[in-house]
């Protein structure tokens, strides 16, 4: 077997690891049914598709030429991981919306050319959007700002 775009071959590995850990997990709770979905459903149709397109992706690595893999950055690993734990320990007292802004103003600075003003348009859009697909859609009862 020879591996000719390892870039892929090991983001497939990866998806295809994540999302059957997904389902594994998911697998213990209820699935219900097409009309009534249980909390199971999505993770499981998720990590599901997630397999399968890791599945393909490193299936196609063997079949065409691709990128090798590139050297880990840990500076962009490391503010990776930092904005996404703050906005775990960020969420709960401050709120959703600052919490989202919190996360992407961080992670930002994982990359080296920051330009400030898109970054805080684009956290305010995602904040937003998080809003309307987490609490307006799914109902998730999660407070939007801090209760002081």
């Amino acid at each position: 077997m020879n591996i000719r775009a390892p870039k892929d071959f090991w983001s497939g590995l990866f998806f295809t690891a994540v999302g059957m850990f997904f389902v594994a997990v998911a697998s213990g709770y209820r699935l219900g049914d097409m009309h009534r979905l249980g909390p199971g459903m999505f993770p499981v149709l998720v990590g599901s598709l997630m397999a399968l397109l890791g599945f393909f992706l490193a299936g196609r690595s063997l079949v065409m030429d691709g990128e090798p893999v590139a050297r880990l950055h840990r500076r962009s690993v490391g503010i990776g991981l930092l904005s996404v734990v703050a906005f775990g320990i960020a969420l709960r007292p401050l709120g959703l919306v600052p919490s989202i802004v919190i996360l992407v103003l961080v992670s930002s600075f994982a990359g080296k050319d920051v330009r400030i003003i898109e970054t805080i348009v684009l956290a305010l859009v995602l904040a937003l959007l998080s809003v309307v697909v987490f609490v307006w859609v799914v109902g998730m009862e999660v407070p939007l700002w801090p209760e002081w």
